[in-house]
């Protein structure tokens, strides 16, 4: 829950009143219907922009990782656990 609205002692006149009395929880599953599709559109295109952006920077820092380690400067004289090599196409 993102927060609560109490509200005590509240008077809401009738003509201010929305719909039919007692469907108020009816109307708002057929509203959540509505918008439940867009909803996960969009966490689906969150998720997939987290998941690039993550694979860039894993990425990043395994090239630079190698680089380090090539040059000398990790003070490793074996390939870190779990690397994999492949050759370099000519």
């Amino acid at each position: 829950m993102l927060g609560e609205v109490v509200l005590d002692d509240v008077v809401v006149p009738q003509s201010h009143r929305l719909g039919v009395p007692g469907r108020a929880f009816s109307l708002m599953l057929q509203t959540l219907a509505v918008f439940r599709v867009s909803v996960a559109g969009s966490a689906v295109g969150l998720a997939q922009a987290a998941l690039d952006e993550a694979v860039a920077t894993a990425a990043r820092a395994s090239s630079s990782a190698v680089r380090s380690w090539r040059s000398g400067r990790s003070g490793r004289r074996s390939p870190p656990r779990g690397w994999t090599w492949r050759r370099r196409a000519p």
